[in-house]
C-alpha cells in the first residue's frame, strides 16, 4: 500500500500512513473533523552525478549528462554495452 500525509484543518497532522490509494475519509484524533490527504512530492532524479570518465580517452574526460556521453562514444567510434 502507498503511503500518504494527512493534514487537518486545525493543524494536526498524520505522517506516513499506510493507505488505500482509493479516497478515504480519516478523522482527525485532537479536533474530530475529517482529514484532508495531502499530494505526495515527486522525486526527480537527474539525469546522472556528473563524473571524470578516465577510459574513454588518453586525457580524462569530463561527462556531466547521458547525452554528452552518447556524443561523446560517437565521436570515438565506441559502443556503451550493458
Amino acid at each position: 500500500m502507498p503511503i500518504y500525509d494527512f493534514e487537518c484543518s486545525c493543524g494536526n497532522k498524520d505522517v506516513d500512513v499506510y493507505d488505500s490509494p482509493v479516497e478515504t475519509e480519516r478523522i482527525c484524533p485532537v479536533c474530530k473533523t475529517g482529514m484532508r490527504r495531502l499530494l505526495p512530492l515527486i522525486h526527480i532524479s537527474p539525469d546522472l552525478e556528473p563524473y571524470l570518465d578516465e577510459n574513454l580517452d588518453s586525457l580524462p574526460v569530463y561527462v556531466s549528462s547521458r547525452r554528452q556521453l552518447r556524443d561523446e562514444l560517437k565521436k570515438r567510434r565506441l559502443v556503451q554495452i550493458g
